[in-house]
């Protein structure tokens, strides 16, 4: 006969999601891609911004410490206010703040070291499956860091208006091809 197994909450406690923060950005921090992956399910689904698709589980964790790491060396995750517990669920909601210089490249998208030093605020919305994180979906500025590494051209510069005149060239082009 087995054991029988403990009952895992419909809610979680938000002291221990606090302590989970801590011990989730202690583990991006590290730069350990087995540290994050040691807090997440095998089938982790990560969603950001700044890749071309959602990333999955523990291997989607290497890739993106990875890029992060080759990027911004001295990269790091710092919690930024209050984390928010849904009422019902096993879902919560972490402020973060990224610090980092750009001294190597960021790929995807291809983006070469500028030296930029960049810092943004974000969300990560979390869903749990046990103590463990099943999905994290990152919400941020992305062309507000791009502005800052030097990514993206800066609101009413010439290198806007450049961006812009290409745009019309390629919205353009999209009618004609369409039409």
């Amino acid at each position: 006969m087995s054991e029988p197994t403990a009952a895992v909450p419909d809610t979680l406690d938000p002291g221990v999601v606090a302590d989970f923060a801590e011990r989730w950005h202690a583990a991006w921090n590290s730069k350990d891609a087995s540290r994050v992956a040691a807090l997440s399910t095998e089938d982790l689904e990560i969603v950001d911004p700044s890749q071309p698709a959602a990333m999955r589980g523990h291997a989607g964790i290497r890739v993106l410490l990875d890029q992060l790491a080759r990027a911004f060396p001295d990269y790091e995750f710092a919690t930024a206010g209050p984390i928010y517990v849904a009422a019902s669920g096993r879902r919560a909601v972490m402020p973060w703040r990224f610090t980092g210089t750009m001294t190597g490249p960021l790929d995807p998208p291809g983006f070469a070291p500028t030296n930029g030093r960049v810092a943004f605020d974000g969300l990560d919305e979390w869903e749990f499956r046990g103590e463990l994180i099943a999905r994290t979906c990152a919400h941020y500025d992305l062309n507000g860091a791009a502005i800052q590494i030097g990514a993206a051209p800066a609101p009413g510069t010439a290198g806007e208006r450049h961006g812009v005149l290409v745009q019309r060239l390629e919205a353009a082009r999209r009618r004609r091809k369409r039409g």
